[in-house]
């Protein structure tokens, strides 16, 4: 496949954000910042990353395993399983925990297949926005936006304890337990002026 060289104007006519480019069906999306080594370039769908991030990475990745073949240490991976999935809200919340995982040192087991994107909000029965980081995030923009919820925040992202729910719901359940949030309801009830 030849490399496209990227004017500003070619640029600048993709989606602005990556869920922009999902519901657009588009490969490729540009932000208008450099990337963290300093690149102005467009970014691909399913890694986030800027094209030439990715093409160094290939390039390096490319080279180890030619010396590895070189020393007779190189073993070749599994063929991976697609799951047609890499471009998708469900991808883009299985990152998001991978990453929240990693940085808590949380069980991370999940698959992206694990991950069902409902058309509704499960709590409170609201349409859930499909186009996830279309618009500026902050709570108030992205209430009705897809959240990975972790059922009982005890346990990691291990399949059968992770379900999406809107961001709204996810924010007020935070890592309440079901005793904690009974005692939160009574406390507003006995407090209510109405």
């Amino acid at each position: 496949m030849p490399k496209i060289a990227w004017t500003p104007l070619m640029m600048s006519e993709l989606p602005p954000t990556r869920g922009s480019a999902i519901a657009a069906k588009k490969r490729y999306f540009f932000t208008g910042k450099v990337c963290s080594k300093g690149h102005m370039a467009p970014r691909v769908v399913p890694s986030g990353k800027c094209l030439y991030c990715r093409r160094l990475g290939a390039k390096a990745q490319t080279q180890r395993k030619r010396s590895e073949q070189k020393l007779g240490n190189y073993v070749a991976p599994p063929a991976n399983k697609r799951h047609g999935l890499g471009s998708s809200l469900e991808m883009m919340l299985w990152q998001s925990a991978k990453n929240r995982a990693r940085m808590n040192g949380r069980p991370f087991s999940i698959k992206v297949t694990d991950i069902a994107v409902p058309k509704c909000c499960p709590v409170f029965g609201t349409a859930l926005d499909s186009v996830w980081g279309a618009r500026k995030q902050n709570n108030a923009d992205r209430a009705n936006a897809p959240s990975l919820d972790r059922i009982d925040p005890r346990k990691g992202y291990v399949p059968g304890n992770v379900i999406v729910l809107s961001y709204r719901a996810n924010m007020l359940k935070g890592d309440g337990l079901p005793d904690e949030h009974r005692k939160i309801a009574a406390y507003i009830s006995s407090h209510s002026t109405s």
